[in-house]
């Protein structure tokens, strides 16, 4: 059992998770970054909206449903701040494909495969309801019960989203591999 599903386990209730809430953000922080960093392909404002949903979360813990998750809530916290971030940017006109390019270049740097950077750059360009999902599912290791629950729609519903997400990706890369190609 990972450290993560073992901390998930011993720290089930309010009193307990505000108690032990450094070891809890220290267990959750990786992976929430991650996942935060792929959906607003921006690791500095991953990091902010990850430092944010830390506080909600530990301000709100006595909204906290002790019979589920305390990391799926902790997730539905940093998607909503997440979604509120990007509607922000928008509303400044100051999100453009700026940070997908500028992120691409630092991963590309980084050592990650040509390919790994092709198939980041097509996730950003995803819908935001079709990125949540795909990166949910197969970064976060969601089931689909999971990513319907967090997102409010059904099981069925994310099977679609899922499906329309991989076909997205697939032209995407195609048409990166085609312009490579024309160069």
């Amino acid at each position: 059992m990972s450290d993560e599903h073992e901390q998930e386990n011993e720290y089930r209730s309010r009193k307990e998770i505000r108690e032990n809430y450094s070891t809890v953000m220290r267990v959750h922080s990786t992976p929430l970054l991650s996942f935060l960093t792929r959906y607003l392909a921006n690791p500095v404002a991953a990091a902010d909206v990850a430092h944010d949903a830390f506080v909600k979360a530990y301000f709100n813990l006595d909204h906290f449903d002790e019979s589920r998750s305390f990391s799926k809530w902790l997730y539905t916290i940093a998607g909503n701040l997440a979604r509120d971030h990007i509607r922000q940017q928008i509303r400044q006109a100051s999100r453009d494909r700026h940070y997908v390019e500028s992120w691409s270049l630092q991963e590309t740097q980084s050592g990650i495969t040509k390919e790994e950077a092709q198939l980041e750059r097509a996730l950003m360009k995803l819908p935001d309801g079709l990125r949540e999902p795909i990166v949910l599912h197969y970064q976060m290791d969601w089931s689909v019960d999971d990513i319907s629950r967090h997102l409010k729609i059904t099981q069925g519903a994310v099977k679609v989203r899922l499906f329309r997400a991989r076909e997205e990706l697939r032209r995407i890369v195609q048409e990166f591999e085609e312009g490579e190609n024309h160069e």
